[in-house]
């Protein structure tokens, strides 16, 4: 209990609990002032598993310079008389006013004299008596210790900031400085917790404005920070500092520390990706590639800067436009990329950009470019050897993707055996490499090869590519939804529907977290197919889903679902088996679906 006796508040209210919407009324209304006020579900972390006794008898007796009670019939319960007690005993010790009575109606409280000034708040409104606090507050200044100059430094820097920022990015900031900060601090000010601080008090208490290389040194030791963060296999920790980034960025942008967005760009894009963050990828592909022209200005930096414009538009832009099916305007920044690459002799990113081009290849259905330039990137990153050898097992892994995806649609079983025995020798490499989401991209490459050869252990691979994801808790991520979305379409080929529509329930939700609403519409096609063949509708439905699903257009697909839509009205008079969905679930899936594909089509001609 020792830090309760400190003087913290400026004014502390009591009130019963029908009078809450009072109180809290006017707890808002002083904040902006700078009011530091006792509202008690503003501090339900400080009081949590105290004895609450205990705890407001000291509140109300010694820690606030005013108490605002409010009177009505509602203060006569146990808590409020608990509070007036223990202020009425501080009054009495004082030869100035503590208590300071709102009264809400005529009851008679006890303790509580006829002759004690009062304002009536069916007289005034509350902004009166937030008034009347602000100017008793004047005339009793000084009760409260003043906030240190060094802390309301810091104050600021964390005001700048929308998230709290890693403690140890401001022990970085405040160096030798950091160590008296901290012996200032109380809780008045800020919350450390979870590794992180923040602000706690209101925005008056902390100064506004911090000098513009003060944010761009700060923004340093956060890049440094995403550096740190980045190298491990947690990506969560810098998701949670994503906003701070982006704030930092806008303060380079608005400042022209250009060299600076180029140090954030490689630090947060794979973070970026995990999240299926496209907008904020997108944006900062865009400001890097801005950042990149201003800078290629000075020839000491015009290398640094070609090599992440390049980065910027191989590694952003280009996936972003992949993933929104955009894949014409991918192409073009990747080539652009790629020339950048060419221009200052760079020779690893072009390797890199042939990889992504045979990613590119096979998403257009350019199988045999996609297998020349997956081939020549593999078999020159295998002559570089050393940390190059995950990349040449990725390299593998895709291209057992595009012969499997050529042999699936041309029947080929050949090509088939093919793709299983490149997926093997990728496994064989990327098996070492625990920690990259391309081990769990091959192992539901290996489920989708057995699956198509209808032999067993597709969903062993399905499930072996889930945990590897969760335990590297990227299970938000576009990887972990293919993986969900595959080992329920195995679940639902074998009639196993409980589980198959758990498994696509997830894929849909994360896919729909991701905006991917293709991949929504696919796993909400599947559970469709699973309430339709429940209902003996599964030959109506399959013949809609190969419309549904070719590269038909627009008009085509949209007449599928209507024309789906009315088939399936057949069925409604038709008495269904136990347990089938009814038609209001059903009808929303199918209008769910058809909303995803209408988008999907739209911004392929955006």
């Amino acid at each position: 209990m020792d830090k309760m006796r400190k003087k913290k508040f400026d004014v502390a209210l009591s009130f019963g609990r029908e009078d809450r919407k009072y109180a809290e009324g006017l707890a808002l209304l002083l904040e902006p002032y700078g009011v530091h006020c006792f509202y008690d579900q503003k501090f339900t972390v400080e009081t949590w598993g105290e004895n609450l006794t205990e705890y407001f008898v000291d509140l109300y007796r010694n820690r606030a310079r005013f108490v605002v009670s409010f009177l009505s019939r509602s203060y006569l319960r146990p808590w409020p008389t608990l509070e007036k007690r223990a202020a009425l005993a501080e009054a009495l010790q004082r030869s100035s006013p503590y208590l300071l009575p709102v009264r809400i109606d005529d009851t008679d409280i006890p303790g509580i004299l006829s002759t004690l000034g009062v304002i009536d708040l069916r007289r005034h409104p509350l902004e009166f008596v937030r008034d009347a606090v602000l100017e008793k507050l004047k005339e009793a200044p000084g009760e409260i210790e003043p906030v240190p100059d060094q802390v309301q430094h810091l104050l600021a820097i964390l005001k700048c900031f929308p998230a709290p920022v890693p403690l140890s990015v401001i022990k970085a900031f405040f160096a030798e400085e950091w160590e008296n900060i901290a012996r200032s601090l109380d809780d008045r000010y800020t919350l450390i917790e979870d590794g992180t601080i923040a602000l706690l008090s209101s925005d008056s208490l902390a100064p506004d404005g911090v000098p513009t290389l003060e944010r761009a040194r700060l923004g340093r030791h956060l890049c440094n920070f995403a550096f740190e963060v980045g190298r491990g296999t947690d990506s969560s920790e810098l998701e949670t500092q994503i906003d701070n980034i982006f704030a930092s960025i806008d303060w380079a942008t608005e400042n022209y520390e250009f060299e600076l967005i180029l140090d954030f760009f490689p630090q947060i894009e794979k973070c970026l990706k995990l999240a299926g963050d496209k907008n904020r990828l997108l944006n900062l592909s865009t400001t890097t590639i801005k950042a990149c022209h201003q800078l290629k200005e000075l020839p000491a930096l015009r290398e640094k800067a070609t090599r992440m414009e390049a980065r910027a538009k191989i590694c952003g832009l280009t996936w972003v436009y992949q993933r929104i099916g955009r894949l014409d305007a991918a192409l073009q920044e990747l080539k652009e990329g790629l020339e950048l690459c060419e221009a200052i002799g760079d020779q690893e990113s072009i390797l890199f950009g042939k990889k992504c081009m045979g990613r590119l290849n096979r998403l257009r259905g350019e199988y045999e470019e996609s297998i020349g330039n997956l081939t020549t990137a593999r078999n020159e990153f295998s002559n570089l050897g050393g940390s190059r050898r995950v990349e040449v097992g990725d390299c593998i892994s895709l291209l057992a993707r595009t012969y499997f995806e050529r042999a699936a649609k041309l029947g080929d079983e050949q090509g088939l055996r093919r793709a299983e025995k490149l997926q093997q020798e990728a496994y064989g490499i990327l098996k070492d490499f625990p920690n990259t989401k391309d081990l769990a991209d091959c192992l539901i490459l290996e489920g989708d090869i057995l699956a198509a050869m209808n032999l067993s252990g597709a969903d062993s691979c399905y499930k072996r590519a889930k945990a590897q994801i969760s335990s590297r808790l990227w299970d938000h991520s576009e990887v972990y939804a293919r993986a969900c979305l595959q080992l329920g379409r195995w679940y639902a080929s074998k009639g196993m529907e409980s589980p198959a529509t758990q498994e696509l329930q997830s894929a849909s939700d994360v896919y729909d977290r991701l905006v991917e609403a293709e991949n929504v519409a696919r796993a909400q096609l599947v559970l469709a197919r699973l309430a339709a063949e429940k209902v003996g509708q599964g030959q109506v439905f399959q013949q809609f889903a190969r419309v549904a699903k070719s590269e038909s257009s627009r008009e085509v697909r949209l007449l599928a679902w209507n024309e789906h839509r009315d088939k399936l009205k057949q069925y409604v008079g038709v008495k269904r088996a136990g347990g089938a969905p009814d038609d209001q679930y059903w009808h929303g899936l199918l209008r769910r679906a058809r909303e995803n594909w209408a988008l999907k089509e739209r911004s392929r001609h955006e």
